[in-house]
Order: structure tokens, then sequence, then C-alpha cells
């Protein structure tokens, strides 16, 4: 389904590139879409870019009000983005070890607690 902008999603993302000219980071923070835009926060300085399409992906229907499970975003490039909503099972076995501190969390709320309300910046 493609996604309806504008939306801002308070979610927190992994982050898949293929083919992208640029490292991003692995944590998308708060997915915001702009017509062909899509920017979000991470524990860095952000990112924006400009799209040629942006899909949302939903595994259960009745979640569509909520936020997308994946977000799936090609560039004017052909390069391809995936925003994996960020869970329990994708920290520990794709993220813990390249996290600064290397926090650990008992539930999915707690994980996207800690990324939703920290200031990165500080």
């Amino acid at each position: 389904m493609d996604c309806l902008p504008p939306v801002t999603y308070e979610q927190v993302y992994f982050v898949e590139a293929a083919q992208a000219r640029r490292q991003l980071n692995p944590i998308a923070i708060k997915p915001s879409i702009h017509g062909h835009e899509i920017l979000w926060n991470d524990t860095g300085r952000g990112v924006l870019l400009k799209a040629s399409h942006i899909l949302c992906e939903y595994d259960k229907p009745s979640q569509a009000a909520a936020f997308p499970d994946r977000i799936i975003i090609t560039l004017e490039s052909g390069a391809t983005i995936t925003l994996t909503a960020l869970d329990l099972e994708l920290y520990y076995t794709k993220l813990k070890q390249n996290v600064a501190g290397q926090p650990d969390f008992e539930t999915d709320q707690e994980l996207r607690y800690y990324y939703l309300n920290t200031d990165f910046e500080a």
C-alpha cells in the first residue's frame, strides 16, 4: 500500500540499504513522509531522502492505523532502502553489537521507548 503523506510514524525502524550511495545509520527514529520525501532522526545527524516511490507494508491490515511493519523506499537512482519495525529479535541479531553502550531491553515497548525518548544530540 502506498504511504499516505504527510504522515509521521512514532516508531523505530531498522535500516537496510541496497545499492545506496551513502552509508546510513541502521536506526531510523520517527520517519516522516511528505510527498516523495522521507526524513527520519537517528542516533547521529538524521536523514532526508527524495524517493521515486514509497511503499508501506502491514503484516496485519488492522495495524494500518498505527505504523507499517516495513517502509520500502525506492530512490530516484534505483537504490532501495527498507525500514523494518525494530523489535527485540532484530535488535539482538543485527544491531546490539554495533550500538554504543550495547543496552539491554526486555520488551519491544522498552526498546521503542528508549529510542523514541532519548536525546542522542546531548
